[in-house]
């Protein structure tokens, strides 16, 4: 029996509906635990999508969806994949909102941005080499060449006879 593969479906299955249709309860934080477990798949979904993809071919390759609780795990899976389609295009979406935001708050639009394929291999947001910083206005820019700290050409060593009590230079 391939309990296995239904616990997965269904774990991903109860991760998508929290995505999908979050709870609403009369109050709320961010400590809980329905926002955090729907937060995951809402930010990840190929990646959730993935994990579903890999768990049914494991089971198919060995014959596990042969029997009912197969079926059921195959059922999960495919109403699961149907969710994170429904998180996928609210993410398209929601592109056009954002810049109305900002041409109502009198800021320019966005600059028009493709869907990049890399979101389906790597779906990590990647660090920009040059860093960025924040500055004292709230606007995070690209960090200066000027104001990085100089890499450090060697080891740190103590000078001085005893350690701790010397002061630390480079090499």
């Amino acid at each position: 029996m391939p309990f296995g593969y239904l616990i997965t479906t269904a774990l991903m299955a109860v991760l998508v509906v929290f995505a999908v249709a979050p709870a609403r309860p009369r109050q709320s934080s961010p400590m809980r635990l329905s926002f955090w477990l729907g937060f995951l798949v809402n930010e990840l979904p190929f990646l959730a999508f993935y994990v579903l993809a890999a768990s049914t071919a494991l089971a198919i390759g060995q014959g596990d969806i042969a029997n009912p609780v197969g079926w059921i795990g195959l059922g999960l899976a495919v109403l699961a994949t149907v969710g994170l389609v429904v998180v996928v295009l609210r993410a398209v979406r929601t592109g056009a909102a954002v810049d109305e935001a900002l041409n109502a708050a009198g800021l320019p639009a966005r600059a028009p941005r493709r869907l990049s394929l890399r979101v389906f291999f790597w779906p990590f947001a990647v660090p920009h080499p040059d860093g960025i910083e924040a500055f004292a206005d709230g606007v995070l820019r690209p960090a200066s060449p000027l104001r990085r700290p100089p890499r450090a050409p060697g080891p740190v060593t103590e000078s001085s006879g005893s350690p701790g009590r010397g002061r630390a230079e480079r090499r």
